[in-house]
């Protein structure tokens, strides 16, 4: 009964071990436990009350990672680099191909139909800070006129009061 408690217990680890292994903080280890977004991960219910989580979980796909993601495509595309490599944000070169698939399923990709083209769409424009929606205006914000001339006001008055 020991042995299999023992064996129960070499097949998870902890949210500061997972931490380690994904390249991750371990606040946000814990935050995709409680997020459910770690299939098996429970929380102790006696001290320490630790996360849980099974040694073949895989680690989620964040926003930090769909960036890295979507900048290694386009540079990939553009012939910078000769391959995906995401190892160091903990994800080992074997999941990347469904890393890819994520983010197709998210919308954040498009696949030709013989599936060896990929399209970056106008949302992974939008998460890379690409889709022109930051674009300057030639028009001062409100908020700016309006200090602008209080401030403009107070420096007349000094220095009326002054000369």
């Amino acid at each position: 009964m020991a042995e299999s408690y023992k064996l129960v217990e070499k097949m998870k680890r902890t949210a500061v071990e997972c931490a380690e292994m994904w390249k991750a903080d371990k606040r946000d280890v814990m935050a995709w436990c409680r997020a459910d977004l770690i299939p098996g991960a429970a929380k102790e219910e006696t001290f320490p009350f630790r996360w849980t989580i099974p040694s073949d979980a895989k680690r989620p796909i964040d926003a930090c990672v769909i960036k890295e993601l979507l900048w290694q495509i386009i540079e990939l595309e553009n012939g910078r680099i000769s391959k995906i490599d995401v190892s160091a944000w903990g994800i080992p070169a074997t999941d990347v191909a469904g890393c890819i698939q994520s983010l197709g399923d998210a919308e954040y990709l498009t696949f030709s139909q013989d599936g060896n083209d990929l399209q970056i769409t106008k949302k992974a424009l939008a998460v890379l800070g690409r889709d022109q929606r930051g674009k300057s205006s030639k028009e001062t914000p409100a908020a700016l006129r309006w200090t602008a001339d209080a401030v403009g006001i107070m420096a007349g008055s000094t220095i009326g009061r002054i000369v």
